[in-house]
């Protein structure tokens, strides 16, 4: 898997590279387009599974903080690891099984969980609505999450759930009808 660096980022050239115009015409497709180069904005890296040389390796990079570090998950020893990486430390593992979402103040989320990755410090967020089972995907900068509750039993068609928002304090569900998970926040 291959990963942008936003810390190897280079400014590019700011030029247009395709517009499009397009409209309808008594029925018919009209398109209007100018063409320019890009530099390269990202240099890419790849991150590899801890063994690399188990034919079943997989890596998952979920999330990227502002300094470049990435949470995400490989295998390892025939199960799961969440690790976190950076170039400077390559990938170092978390206890957190499938780590999803990471802010600026070196937290991770992952299942019902936010983790401090500098003092291993944990936050247990309860669950939201009737789902007893909370499953965070994001958190922002200012400690708040979000995610969603789910059932305790086979979710696969994600109709047994509802959106969570952690606010430090307390969880709860949001007033959208429907709305069955929610994936980032920002720090607004």
């Amino acid at each position: 898997m291959l990963i942008a660096s936003t810390r190897c980022a280079r400014p590019a050239a700011r030029a247009w590279r395709l517009v499009i115009a397009t409209c309808c015409w008594f029925g018919t497709f009209v398109g209007v387009g100018v063409v320019r180069s890009i530099a390269a904005e990202y240099d890419f890296i790849l991150v590899e599974a801890f063994e690399p040389d188990y034919d079943l390796r997989e890596v998952m990079l979920r999330d990227i903080d502002e300094a470049g570090s990435v949470i995400g998950s490989s295998t390892h020893l025939g199960f799961y690891d969440g690790f976190v990486w950076t170039t400077a430390t390559e990938k170092v593992i978390v206890p957190l099984s499938w780590p999803i979402g990471m802010n600026n103040r070196r937290q991770a989320v992952a299942d019902g969980t936010i983790l401090h990755l500098d003092t291993g410090a944990t936050i247990s967020v309860p669950p939201a609505g009737i789902y007893p089972v909370p499953r965070l995907q994001g958190i922002n900068d200012n400690g708040m999450a979000v995610g969603y509750s789910e059932c305790s039993c086979s979710n696969s068609g994600r109709t047994a759930q509802t959106a969570l928002l952690w606010d430090g304090a307390t969880s709860r569900t949001i007033p959208v009808p429907n709305a069955k998970d929610l994936l980032r926040i920002n720090n607004h």
